[in-house]
C-alpha cells in the first residue's frame, strides 16, 4: 500500500470531478483495473500540482534557468538569475491575472 492516498475529500466541499472518481467504486461500475489506473494518474497529478505550485511560489533557480535560456543566448550569471527569479515571479502573476478560464475541478 502506498504511504500517500491516491484520493482525498471533504464531505462538505465535494468537487463534480471528486464524485465522478467516486462513483467508480460503486457496484454496478466496479473495475479494479480502472481503480488501478486512476488511483496512479491522480497519485501523480496531485505530486506535480504540488510541485508547479511551489515553484510558481517561489521558483527554483532550475525553473528559472529553464526559462532564461530560451530568452536570453549569454551565460547565466548569479547576477542574472537573481534578475530572471523576479521576471519569471512577475510572468506568472501576470499570466494567471489574465486567464479569465479556471477549471473548478
Amino acid at each position: 500500500m502506498d504511504e500517500k492516498p491516491f484520493l482525498e475529500f471533504n464531505l462538505f466541499d465535494l468537487k463534480s470531478a471528486t464524485i465522478e472518481e467516486l462513483k467508480k467504486f460503486h457496484k454496478a461500475y466496479f473495475d479494479v483495473d480502472n481503480i488501478l489506473s486512476s488511483a496512479s494518474e491522480l497519485k501523480y497529478t496531485s505530486q506535480l500540482k504540488s510541485i508547479i505550485n511551489n515553484e510558481f511560489a517561489n521558483p527554483s533557480p532550475e525553473f528559472v534557468k529553464l526559462f532564461a535560456k530560451q530568452v536570453y543566448d549569454g551565460v547565466i550569471t548569479p547576477k542574472l538569475l537573481e534578475q530572471f527569479t523576479s521576471l519569471v515571479r512577475r510572468s506568472i502573476s501576470g499570466l494567471i491575472s489574465d486567464t479569465t478560464i479556471f477549471p473548478t475541478a
